[in-house]
């Protein structure tokens, strides 16, 4: 599943990191915010979560394979 969608602002993004770190999810690195921007990549058993976020128009992006 692929999915675009625009947030109110960083602290919508933050929460849900917290969030899929709740679910159970490992992440590739530590997800740390650069200039306003995050990606990352979480892993709960077989299941991907790829994730990128822009503060300059709150744009999200994401996709989950599982």
């Amino acid at each position: 599943m692929y999915l675009e969608i625009t947030v109110e602002n960083s602290d919508v993004v933050k929460a849900y990191i917290e969030d899929v770190r709740e679910a159970g999810f490992s992440f590739d690195s530590e997800p740390t915010f650069i200039d306003g921007h995050v990606e990352f990549f979480a892993f709960r058993g077989e299941n991907i979560l790829g994730f990128g976020y822009g503060e300059d128009d709150n744009f999200v992006a994401m996709e989950y394979v599982k």
